[in-house]
């Protein structure tokens, strides 16, 4: 695979055998002055990526070390939010490895992504724990998600395909369900979100923003901001951020998805904070 201006050229045929978290480590690898070295076209085989900047390499099979790592990264992440762990109580790190039948190598790993996205807490000598940020935290996430997401949308309305259109008109029409559960409207209106930020075809800002609406969907443990009024309220604001779209009125969507988001981030802070009295 030739290298041209310091970027790998097309096409990066291995990443369809991978997921999307590992296709993006890959991706990062291969576009820094990376050279693909690769011993055949079957996933039998190791596939070695060499880094000149570092020179290390990287190598793995299908199933080995680096998918162990995403795997443990997934497992541990969906204990957390779960609530498989209480606030006092220390993750053993041998136990999560016994677990997942794997060595504590990728769990270390897993452990240090999730601090870093601010799930846990580690302190050499003492353990790891799992962490509730405080309320200027959640502020913070919530005003950077919120500039991102009107941006993505704004995008979106000058990119969004007609594909893309109709599948938010199906999500909104199973939205106004009434006996629709709260987490199924939940569901829903990450979809609906999702749809709106793919559109903007901006990878970068759309996965640096869904670590932190993750995040904050696992702090957020009410479920009233989809209920009644608020449910009834959150309907109508996407049926018009829907036709703004539509439209490509980039101003109008720009207009309603912060004032949408503004609503939400309200709401979630409010109630973080009577929480956390």
């Amino acid at each position: 695979m030739k290298l041209k201006n310091g970027h790998v050229e097309e096409p990066f045929f291995i990443l369809q055998f991978f997921d999307e978290a590992a296709r993006v480590r890959i991706h990062e690898i291969l576009t820094k002055e990376t050279a693909l070295h690769y011993s055949s076209n079957t996933m039998s085989e190791n596939y070695v990526f060499k880094e000149f900047s570092q020179t290390k390499i990287l190598a793995w099979k299908s199933g080995g070390v680096f998918m162990k790592e995403e795997q443990a990264y997934k497992n541990i992440k969906n204990m957390i939010v779960q609530g498989r762990f209480t606030m006092q109580e220390s993750i053993s790190i041998n136990e999560l490895a016994a677990q997942m039948n794997m060595s504590r190598t990728p769990v270390h790993k897993a452990l240090a992504q999730l601090e870093r996205e601010g799930y846990i807490t580690i302190t050499p000598q003492v353990g790891v724990f799992v962490r509730r940020p405080d309320q200027k935290e959640i502020f913070d996430r919530l005003q950077l998600c919120l500039a991102i997401d009107v941006f993505l949308a704004e995008q979106a309305a000058r990119s969004v395909s007609e594909f893309q259109l109709e599948e938010l008109k199906e999500v909104l029409e199973r939205m106004e369900n009434p006996s629709l559960a709260a987490d199924k409207y939940e569901a829903l209106n990450v979809q609906f979100h999702t749809v709106i930020c793919k559109a903007a075809n901006n990878d970068f800002a759309f996965r640096s923003n869904k670590i932190n609406w993750d995040y904050l969907n696992y702090v957020n443990i009410s479920e009233e901001l989809f209920q009644g009024g608020n449910r009834e309220q959150s309907q109508a604001e996407h049926r018009m951020i829907y036709y703004a779209l539509k439209d490509r009125d980039t101003k109008l969507t720009e207009l309603l998805v912060r004032k949408h988001l503004m609503r939400v981030a309200q709401f979630i802070t409010e109630k973080y904070k009577q929480v956390n009295v």
